[in-house]
Parts: structure tokens; sequence; C-alpha cells
């Protein structure tokens, strides 16, 4: 995407450097060279912090090695990425027919119109119709479950264990959304199941959350995790895996599934109050062929829900004893009490190992 934001009075000069930007990228070799640089330094450092390695090594096991989905930046694709291959991909994939253009704010819709006209006109910008017709990469249906069990990722001396557990998920435009949604809300939000019991009833997390995250053109996943001691690594999943459970069978109360709603409507109303939040998101989805007031729909669907309808959703979504688990700890620690609580590890590798035989 290509954007913009400027007073109204420069909006002419500001388009007209808009309409360069966007329809003549320059990308020197220099500046890709720059960028390819800070991305390799950035690469080296992707590890440092173990708490955020679960969740990446989650879903590339979720969505699978090869899936566009999980792609992780390599060195390979680094090196692969000249100013050459940048221009060509430019050249190719930013296309009139696949674009969408929008503006918000203070201005003449008759003289916005004219402008657009005048730098994105078929003269200007013409039609390729030789050209192959734009399609998104095809993401495949996950695998349910593609691999239950633990993944141990062991980190030699580490005090703590990180831990994220998931499954294939939902799309955005699936009708459990709305449901799953707010399902999140009772899980994460203050006073939520998750905070209530696994962080201050049972002191198990330094931090613990779930939730549904919906894609608007593929599947999605759902995650849940977080960090707890070492020792306590297999009481913190078997833990989560009951309060997900408990999630499918039982409604939540009218006094919490009420406090949920109000919560949502207020986080919602809030992502909405910037002008441009709400242009960006009509945006994408009328690039994906989606209602543009989807988010709007969604909403008023979520307030409409029942307890019951909260748990259905959840008991055909969840299934917490099948999902795939990842933990970075130290596996000397945590591997028999690992095996102690039921739980079969099903891979173990380096920490230092992980991820770098990708090309």
């Amino acid at each position: 995407s290509v954007s913009f934001s400027c007073l109204a009075e420069d909006l002419d000069d500001v388009f007209s450097l808009f309409a360069d930007v966007a329809l003549r990228p320059a990308a020197p070799d220099s500046e890709v060279d720059l960028q390819r640089a800070l991305a390799t330094d950035s690469l080296a450092r992707r590890k440092d912090d173990p708490t955020g390695v679960p969740g990446v090594e989650l879903r590339r096991r979720v969505y699978g090695d090869d899936s566009p989905a999980a792609a992780l930046t390599t060195k390979g694709s680094l090196r692969r990425s000249t100013g050459r291959e940048v221009r060509r991909f430019l050249a190719e994939a930013f296309r009139p027919e696949g674009a969408v253009l929008g503006l918000v704010g203070d201005f003449d819709a008759a003289h916005a119109e004219a402008l657009t006209r005048r730098y994105f006109g078929p003269d200007v910008w013409p039609r390729r119709a030789s050209a192959p017709p734009l399609a998104l990469r095809e993401i495949a249906p996950i695998e349910a479950p593609r691999q239950p069990g633990v993944v141990l990722i062991d980190k030699k001396g580490l005090n703590q264990a990180s831990i994220a557990m998931g499954e294939g998920g939902v799309a955005v435009t699936d009708a459990d959304t709305p449901a799953l949604s707010l399902l999140g809300e009772l899980l994460n939000g203050f006073g939520g199941t998750l905070f209530d019991e696994l962080r201050t009833r049972e002191g198990l997390a330094y931090s613990v959350s779930a939730g549904f995250a919906p894609e608007a053109a593929f599947e999605g996943t759902f995650a849940a995790g977080g960090q707890t001691q070492t020792g306590r690594a297999a009481e913190f999943v078997t833990e989560l895996q009951r309060v997900l459970k408990e999630a499918t069978e039982a409604a939540p109360s009218q006094t919490r599934l009420a406090d949920a709603k109000k919560a949502e409507a207020a986080s919602f109303v809030f992502s909405q109050a910037a002008s441009g939040s709400q242009l960006g998101s009509k945006l994408a989805f009328k690039a994906l062929g989606l209602p543009t007031d989807l988010q709007f729909q969604l909403r008023e669907r979520e307030q409409a829900l029942s307890g019951e309808g909260v748990r259905a959703a959840a008991a055909r979504r969840l299934h917490p004893d099948t999902q795939m688990i990842v933990i970075v700890a130290d596996a000397d620690e945590v591997r028999a009490s690992l095996q102690d609580a039921g739980l079969t590890i099903v891979d173990e590798v380096s920490y230092d190992d992980l991820w770098e035989d990708l090309d």
C-alpha cells in the first residue's frame, strides 16, 4: 500500500507526489541494499527474546512449512531481494485492475475526483490487456490437527518457560467469528477467566492470553499461551487446557456476557475513532471483494449473541486436548514433568538450531 496525510490546502501538491511514488517507484539499488542490510541485522536478532518464539513456531507448525501464511524471512530470501527483483515485482503486482484508492478528510469531492482522473486515469495508468490476471496466493486449508503434542525447543539455562498452543481457526467471514471474538474478551478481558484463574488465583503465569485471529483472505488460527516458571510448565499447559475445555462446555453467565459485550463495543468505538483507520479497513475489504462495512456487521451480530451461542461456537472450533503445543524452556528441567502430565513430546529442537536451515 501507499498512503499520505496532509493539510487540506496542500492536497494538490501532495497528491502529485503521491502519484509519482505510487506509479513510478524508483527502488534504487543503493536503497534496496540498505534495507536488506537492516533486515539482515534484524534477522540475526529475532531469537534474542525467547518469549516471542513459540508463537512464531506454532504458526509455522499449524500452517505447514511451505505455506505463505507462515513464511519467515530468511538469509536466502533477503539475498535474492535485489533492486532488480524489487522493481520487477512492483511492475508486475501494482496494477490498476487490482488497485483501490480512497480519500477521507476535508476536501471538495469533485476536485478530488478530478485529481484522481488526472493522476490515475487510464491515459496515465492503462490496464495491460496481455497481463495475467491478478490473484492472491492460495493458502491451503489447515489440517486439523496437523501435529498434536508438544514441540519442545531446548534453550539451556533458561529460567522460565514460554508456551504457545493452538490450532486452525476461522476466516473473518465465518459465521462463528463474532462469537469467537466475544469468547476472546471473556477469556482475556479485565476479570477474564484466564487472568482470574491462571494468573491471580493459581499464580501460574507471568502473562497469559488466548484468542482467535481471523484472516480476511484465508483461514486464521487460534493461539493461547504465556510465560511461567520452568517447574510449572506442565501445570500451566494442563490448566490452560482445562479453562479452554470449560469454555466449550458451559455458557458464560449473563453478567459476564453483558460485561464482555460492553468491553467489545467500547474497544470497537475506540478503534474506529480515527478516520484513517476506517478508510484503511474499507479499502482492504473492497480489494478482497468483501463488504466494506463488514466490521460493523460483525459487531452487530456480536451484540445479539446469547451465552449459549458463544459456548456452541467454542465447542465447534476449540479442541484443547488435540492442539499443538510449542514450549521454549530448558528441556532437561521440563521433559519429565510434561511426560508425567500425559503430554506427548513429538519433536525436540535446539534453540540455537531453530530456523537456521531455512533458505
